[in-house]
């Protein structure tokens, strides 16, 4: 009986049927975490402050009532005069522009921000199990095992609050397209996929770019060495890929908008265990490299490395050269300052390149999860492969189970947090009052201010309320120049329609002479004297 269930779980099924099966439990998942009205956007959890999406959803909110402009992606009002670039602010543009062609038809506010992390987690499930399909695997027992331990990451539970980040998805199309292009006999067709997906990913996040890029050039060259395409034709893809990248660079303007001399690196770093054990953090910022596979998975790797190095060590010399790529994205993400737990073991200089790239993608740590990825898949594949048919079957349910038992606690408190509708920390309708009367609202951008009352919160809230009004706002919470930090509006005059806000970190006593201030909870709220100083002054006493 035993034998006959575990050969229909393994036994081969048509692909489209474990696809549905994939995104049915990708979709039950997304409902169960976010409910309809966190997928619909209506829920309170977008309008609370301590979701980093409120940035997102305010500049598109900007941009899709902008003008068309080049380059494309410009934000003018957000981030004012100079604006900023909607990369930056994780809008997801791919997604952006065609909301902005149809705003004239969409309703007013509409964000899609709910509907992306339901597909993020739709896909993640379908990719997963087509990328078994294509290493061999399509059963039953893959479209449901699969799913579940891709789903159950933390590389992939704790992005929820970078949206844009939470399509990890695209680093397992990219296994996908180069598993093909090894295995099957359309190099062609595979190497226009791969340029089709960079392109995408482009306007996605240029984190997830620079994976993706990265991780498709080490699979192209795997293929030119094992002689499955020719050079010429390689070096046409590289060439393309060069041109593409330099076209997607001036249409969307971010090398202009782009924050150069970024600090941080080695402080968003991954924790040399940060596989192995939940929430390690030696640096405070070490989330941003969480990659604890889970213990299903570890007990999966573990089998592998006990009963399957030979079948192991066949699939590194196949896909060698992805796999080193994959392995120097891990050593990135440790950066140059090595943490094993708490206990610093290494820390080396930084030279060039790794200083230029460290600056550019400071949070290292997110290069950790190509490896992740990879070792799901390879373990699922390898000890189905290695162990007999009823033992096989049984271990990897029961891994499936433990999977699910050990992240529990991680899912159930982002649950919990998609469902948090507290949050906001100021009086959102007195703002919004005083903020449509004006036509400019300047403040010095949270990050340039540090310390006790911390005003990021309600910085990203007068951002938000910027936005649905209509009125520009000087500050952007994304990472730009350091020239934000270096001219305070608050030393210029007040300019006709302005509203400057002074927060107590930059200067507690702050007053102008000949403008109208009032005092609030983080700071002071100036304007020019006239009709609309009494929807200032209903600001005081207020956070």
């Amino acid at each position: 009986m035993l034998d006959r269930v575990c050969g229909r779980l393994v036994a081969d099924r048509s692909v489209p049927v474990l696809l549905v099966i994939a995104g049915g439990l990708g979709f039950v998942f997304a409902v169960f975490l976010l409910g309809w009205d966190g997928i619909h956007g209506t829920s309170g959890y977008w309008t609370t402050t301590h979701n980093d999406s409120l940035q997102g959803i305010a500049a598109l909110r900007y941009y899709a009532d902008e003008p068309w402009s080049w380059p494309i992606l410009d934000v003018r009002s957000y981030g004012a005069p100079t604006g900023t670039n909607l990369i930056l602010a994780d809008s997801i543009p791919l997604l952006a522009v065609p909301v902005k062609a149809l705003s004239g038809v969409l309703p007013d506010g509409f964000h899609y921000f709910g509907y992306w992390l339901a597909l993020c987690f739709i896909l993640q499930a379908i990719a997963i199990v087509v990328l078994l399909a294509s290493l061999g695997m399509r059963s039953f027992l893959a479209a449901s095992a699969g799913p579940v331990l891709a789903l159950l990451q933390t590389a992939l539970l704790t992005r929820h609050f970078h949206v844009a980040l939470m399509a990890q998805f695209v680093i397992l199309g990219t296994f996908i397209i180069g598993v093909r292009l090894m295995r099957a006999g359309r190099p062609i067709r595979d190497l226009w996929l791969l340029l089709g997906l960079l392109a995408a990913v482009f306007f996605v996040h240029l984190y997830l770019y620079a994976m993706v890029v990265t991780v498709a050039a080490g699979f192209v060259l795997q293929a030119g060495l094992s002689r499955r395409v020719g050079w010429p034709m390689i070096g046409g893809w590289f060439g393309s890929v060069a041109v593409l990248t330099a076209g997607l660079i001036v249409t969307t303007g971010i090398a202009e908008a782009g924050a150069d001399g970024i600090a941080g690196f080695g402080y968003f770093s991954s924790n040399a265990l940060s596989l192995l054990v939940e929430g390690v953090d030696a640096t405070g910022g070490q989330y941003e490299g969480a990659g604890y596979l889970g213990l299903g998975v570890i007990v999966l790797v573990g089998v592998v490395l006990a009963f399957g190095r030979d079948l192991a060590e066949t699939a590194l010399r196949r896909y060698w050269v992805p796999l080193v790529v994959v392995l120097l994205l891990a050593l990135f993400a440790l950066s140059t300052t090595v943490w094993i737990g708490t206990s610093l073991r290494l820390d080396l200089p930084q030279v060039f390149p790794v200083e230029w790239l460290g600056s550019r993608f400071r949070s290292s740590g997110r290069f950790v999860w190509p490896l992740v990825y990879a070792l799901v898949a390879g373990a699922l594949v390898l000890v189905h492969r290695r162990l007999p048919m009823r033992t096989g079957v049984v271990l990897i349910l029961g891994v499936t189970i433990i999977q699910i038992v050990d992240m529990a606690p991680i899912v159930n408190g982002l649950r919990d947090t998609l469902h948090d509708t507290e949050g906001q920390v100021l009086a959102v309708e007195l703002w919004a009052g005083a903020i449509e009367r004006h036509e400019l609202v300047s403040m010095v951008a949270h990050q340039c201010v540090v310390g006790s009352g911390d005003p990021s919160l309600a910085s990203r809230e007068i951002q938000r309320v910027g936005a649905i009004t209509g009125v520009p706002v000087t500050a952007a919470a994304v990472a730009r120049r350091s020239a934000d930090c270096d001219d305070p509006p608050s030393s210029e005059p007040l300019q006709p329609g302005e509203l400057r806000v002074v927060w107590d970190l930059v200067d507690p006593n702050y007053d102008l002479a000949g403008a109208h201030c009032v005092r609030f909870g983080l700071g002071t709220a100036c304007t020019l004297p006239g009709s609309h100083t009494s929807v200032v002054d209903s600001l005081a006493g207020y956070p």
